[in-house]
Formats: C-alpha cells, sequence, structure tokens
C-alpha cells in the first residue's frame, strides 16, 4: 500500500505541476507565443495535455481503489511481482519521473520575455516601412521593397560621406535577439534602422534560443535578394550565431559584409572574417559586463569598433522591461535606445559605402567618408557614444 500511495502522490504532483505551469505561462506570455516561434507553444501543449493525461490516470486509479462502482468491493490486491520485475518497473517510473520534470523546468526554463507595450506599439508598419511577417522571421521593408522587388528610393546622404540611395537598397540587417527575448522587443531599435532604407530582418528563433538554428540568417538572404551585403547582429547570446554566421559567410563564402554585436560576447572565433565589426556595449550590463566584452576582442577581427554606452545596461538594447540579473542603468530608456540607434545606423552606412579590396582576399575595407577609427595604444577602438 506504502508503493501504491506513493505512485498516486507522484502522479498527482507531476501531473498538477504541468498543468499549473503551462496555463500560468501561457497567460503570462499572451500573444507572444503566437508571434514568436512555434515551437515554444508546442511545447506548452504538449505539458498541459500529459499533464492531463496523468491527473486523468490517477482518477482511474482512486476509482479503483474505491471499489470501481462497487463501494461495497475491496480494492484489488497488489501485484506481487519477482525483485527483478520490481526493480526494472521501479526504474522505468524513475526515468519517466525524471523526464516529466525535465519537460516542466524546459516550459519554466524557456517562457519568453515578453515585449512592452511601447514595443508592441512599434512593431507595426507606418508610411515608411511594411511588416512582413514569417513563422521564423519578420522583416520591416522600406515601402515599395518586397522579397522579389527593390526597396523604395531612400534620401541620399552621400554628400555627408554616408551612402547614396542604390548603395543603402543593397544592404541589408539580419538581427538574433537575445535568448528568450520576445523579439517584438527589438522593433523601437530597428524600425529606425528600416526607415533609413535598409531591409531589417528579425529572427523568431526556436525556443527562443538562438543556437538551436543558427543558420536561420541564411533564410533571410534568399527571401531578399535584392540584398546582396548584408550585416549580422545579435543581442546577448544572440551575437554568439552572428558571429558564426560572419566566420562562415564571409568574404567569398557568402553575402555577409557586416557583424554587429549588441550586448554580446560571443565565443566564436570570428577573428579571420572578412567583415567590418562593431560591438556596442553598456557599462551597466550585468548580464554581459566589460570584463566579457574585452575578453571577446581577440575573438573578433583587429579593427573591430568598440561603441562604449555609458550607464546603459543589458536591457536597454530591447524593449521588455528589467532583467533579473542586469545591473541598474544610470542612463534614461530613451536616452539609451537614442544612443544604440545612433551607433547602429552609423555602422550600417559605414558597411553600405564599405569598398572591397581586389584580389584574393576579398576582405571589406572602409570606404570614403567612414570613421573606422580604433585606439591601437590600448587596443581598444572605443567610441564613446553620446558622451
Amino acid at each position: 500500500m506504502e508503493a501504491r500511495g506513493l505512485t498516486r502522490f507522484g502522479l498527482f504532483l507531476l501531473g498538477t505541476s504541468l498543468l499549473a505551469t503551462s496555463v500560468w505561462v501561457g497567460l503570462r506570455s499572451g500573444d507572444a507565443l503566437a508571434r514568436n516561434h512555434w515551437l515554444y507553444p508546442v511545447l506548452l501543449v504538449v505539458a498541459f495535455t500529459v499533464g492531463g493525461v496523468l491527473i486523468g490516470y490517477l482518477l482511474v486509479l482512486l476509482y479503483r481503489d474505491g471499489g470501481g462502482r462497487d463501494p461495497q468491493a475491496r480494492p484489488p490486491l497488489p501485484v506481487i511481482r519477482p525483485p527483478l520485475a520490481r526493480w526494472s518497473l521501479g526504474a522505468a517510473w524513475t526515468v519517466v519521473a525524471v523526464a516529466l520534470v525535465g519537460l516542466t523546468w524546459s516550459v519554466l526554463r524557456f517562457q519568453p520575455m515578453v515585449a512592452t507595450a511601447d514595443a508592441l506599439a512599434v512593431y507595426a508598419p507606418n508610411d515608411v516601412v511594411g511588416l512582413q511577417d514569417d513563422e521564423d522571421w519578420y522583416a520591416f521593408v522600406p515601402r515599395g521593397g518586397d522579397s522579389g522587388g527593390t526597396t523604395a528610393p531612400v534620401a541620399d546622404r552621400s554628400g555627408d560621406g554616408g551612402p547614396d540611395a542604390e548603395q543603402v537598397a543593397a544592404t541589408g540587417l539580419a538581427y538574433y535577439p537575445d535568448e528568450r527575448v520576445d523579439s517584438r522587443a527589438l522593433a523601437p531599435l530597428l524600425r529606425p534602422v528600416a526607415e533609413a532604407g535598409y531591409v531589417v530582418v528579425v529572427m523568431n528563433e526556436p525556443l527562443g534560443v538562438a543556437s538551436t538554428d543558427p543558420d536561420q540568417a541564411l533564410q533571410a538572404f534568399a527571401e531578399f535578394p535584392q540584398v546582396t551585403r548584408w550585416v549580422v547582429a545579435g543581442h546577448g547570446a544572440g551575437g554568439e550565431a552572428a558571429a558564426a554566421v560572419a566566420a562562415h559567410h564571409s568574404g567569398s563564402d557568402g553575402p555577409v559584409r557586416g557583424l554587429l554585436l549588441q550586448a554580446s560576447s560571443p565565443t566564436t572565433d570570428a577573428s579571420d572574417a572578412d567583415v567590418l565589426a562593431a560591438s556596442v556595449w553598456g557599462t551597466q550590463d550585468g548580464v554581459v559586463p566589460p570584463a566579457r566584452i574585452a575578453a571577446s576582442r581577440d575573438r573578433l577581427p583587429a579593427d573591430t569598433d568598440f561603441v562604449r554606452i555609458f550607464g546603459a545596461s543589458h536591457a536597454q538594447f530591447a524593449d521588455y522591461g528589467a532583467q533579473g540579473s542586469d545591473g541598474d542603468p544610470t542612463l534614461d530608456d530613451k536616452v539609451a535606445s537614442a544612443q544604440i540607434r545612433s551607433a547602429d545606423l552609423a555602422f550600417m552606412d559605414r558597411v553600405a559605402v564599405a569598398k572591397e579590396k581586389a584580389g584574393k582576399d576579398g576582405k571589406v575595407t572602409d570606404g570614403e567618408g567612414t570613421d573606422g577609427t580604433s585606439d591601437d595604444a590600448e587596443k581598444k577602438a572605443t567610441t564613446e557614444a553620446g558622451s
């Protein structure tokens, strides 16, 4: 009877945990489930279904324990099994229990950090850019542009050393959000890039983790053939995938011409990638602190520009609210966003006007009118944005 009671209690505990967790996370995540990758909603449905099956099975067992339809009937006698069979059955139940605990953990572990109302208001088309949705990504596309056409005319900034309209139309941004971040939280920072004339594609990562499908950006390259020069970018853990794509699809190996890291310290060695590179980081970042940014320098191209945003935290590189492990920002959210956007646009313009060396290396170099400032003495190449 003791083993029987433990079995019933285990079914109750696992079943209610799965049901309660999936319902709570589902209500908390809201429409972020439908607007991001489909894999996490499937995980929630599986967890809820398994929890319901466990509770249903428990009710059947309790019904049988009570004698079924005959309240006077005696409970069924326990089955006497040989020791080996008991051990095998116990091991099987242990494996099942561990798997169900893992399922519950996965639901909690991968729940999205939902975009704020302000971000959702920007996640929309306007008079300048359109919005294209796909299950694996969404894209801000300048009005008049689509996956098979050309982008709408944009302001010619070549007189100020910036790109002309043709250079802008041929340049795009493929962006990997940070781990578990609702992709719509990037809209306030990235729609202005599209408003400047660039195609911007934001990945909907499976389970919100870029490493589950690091080559998602290749879909964007194929979807927008009019874009021949791509910048791959990533926030936090998303920078890992961006660095990997840059390392394997730049120069003669692909269309990547720029790597833009945002509060990110990738472990992938992209030092030999044929790209222009920039790393934008905040001094109050508690998730990827300055020490990790410094440690990433040797894994990035030697001429990488490090753009320092004084007082910015990790979460200010998107708009999903505060993050528990983050530092306390000393910079207003709007000011931080403006400085980050300025750094992003400056880098996009730099890539758009960059020229490629003739010869075997095919490396990308700054064209006329770009900054490309670096501090060789300290090997920091740090631009103090907004200082």
